[in-house]
């Protein structure tokens, strides 16, 4: 049992991912593992997403593990950063990004909280940004 816990420490830290599913639907497909081929300069990612989001919902997580997924055979030619949002106040809209309602229940508390999900893509000297992710799937996306 050790042995196993130890072995799934060192591969999560190195990004290792075994896909049993028959459609490899876990994976990233060649064109995703190609992609820094069609990439002269250096691709910078930036995921914003808000820590309360990302503790009730699955698919923040799933987004970070797809980005650090092509990161990790793109050859240093994607980077990807994860930031929190309430370090950037005010500017994130400027960037395209759109605030979402959530409804938040702590402690027999209700409230309303505004989340971000979202993706700003650097390339030379263009910006552009996905404004809203849940998930992976082109549906997930608003």
């Amino acid at each position: 049992m050790a042995v196993v816990a130890a072995a799934a420490l060192v591969l999560d830290r190195f990004n290792f991912k075994l896909d049993l599913t028959s459609r490899r639907s876990h994976s990233l497909s060649a064109v995703s593992r190609n992609l820094y081929k069609e990439l002269p300069d250096t691709l910078r990612v930036t995921y914003y997403v808000s820590p309360e989001l990302a503790s009730r919902h699955p698919g923040p997580r799933a987004i970070e593990d797809f980005l650090y997924g092509l990161a990790g055979t793109a050859h240093g030619r994607i980077s990807v950063e994860v930031a929190d949002p309430s370090r950037e106040a005010g500017a994130l809209e400027g960037l395209g990004l759109t605030p979402q309602r959530m409804q938040v229940v702590e402690k027999n508390e209700q409230r309303i909280a505004v989340v971000y999900s979202g993706l700003v893509l650097q390339y030379r000297d263009k910006t552009d940004s996905i404004p809203f992710a849940i998930g992976t799937t082109a549906s997930s996306t608003a």
